[in-house]
């Protein structure tokens, strides 16, 4: 029904797998099956292993969720002289800081712009809502949350993900940067619909966007 060439599927039941295999091809027209161990881009999926790495630090004493983005980032800049002031943790998390749905994705979208560069534009972006009154999903927030974290810990966001949940989860197949993609074997080819028509299409480029979305992995991981 929905024309995907394949999937995979785990089903955990009283906390133990007991399904867990693939079905089709990784790529349309091409031979090669998807099984339980195909990487696939689990995307927004990403904001959740953010989160758990910042409560992590926030267990630590590190962080709190009422800190202030700048008492941790202090080049951080929101439109609103105000807002940049006063904004939180935890309404980098809750996509409540007034920018639109998927506003600024275009500064990451096939840029060359670096993490902090992006951070950096994201004063020139106008907010669609007064600060905390919505919920208005937001990447490059998470972006902001993952650097706080860095800067809470001293060590680069993917490090602290490696070493608080991929590695002590046993995710051995999870890979964080397009270089570990590039290196692996059995992994799911992106297609999209496109005038009515799957088309093959190219992964983005999403290493700066690792906190908010940038996590390939399997139904085993």
């Amino acid at each position: 029904e929905w024309g995907v060439p394949g999937l995979a599927i785990a089903v955990v039941k009283d906390d133990r797998v007991v399904h867990a295999r693939g079905y089709g091809v990784r790529q349309m027209d091409r031979p090669e099956k998807v099984d339980e161990r195909t990487l696939f881009a689990i995307a927004s999926n990403s904001k959740a292993f953010t989160c758990a790495v910042l409560g992590s630090l926030r267990d630590e004493g590190k962080l709190a969720w009422m800190d202030r983005v700048i008492d941790h980032l202090p080049w951080f800049q929101m439109h609103d002289p105000w807002v940049t002031r006063d904004i939180r943790v935890l309404d980098l998390v809750c996509h409540r800081s007034g920018l639109p749905t998927f506003g600024g994705d275009h500064l990451w979208i096939a840029s060359p712009f670096s993490r902090k560069e992006i951070l950096r534009r994201v004063r020139h972006l106008e907010p669609s809502a007064p600060f905390r009154t919505t919920y208005q999903y937001q990447n490059l927030m998470f972006v902001a949350a993952g650097e706080v974290a860095a800067a809470a810990a001293g060590r680069p966001f993917e490090t602290l993900l490696r070493e608080r949940l991929i590695g002590p989860l046993g995710m051995k197949d999870t890979v964080l940067t397009m270089a570990e993609l590039g290196a692996a074997k059995n992994v799911a080819t992106p297609h999209e619909r496109r005038d009515g028509t799957l088309k093959i299409v190219a992964f983005d480029d999403v290493d700066t966007l690792t906190a908010a979305g940038g996590l390939k992995s399997n139904v085993i991981d």
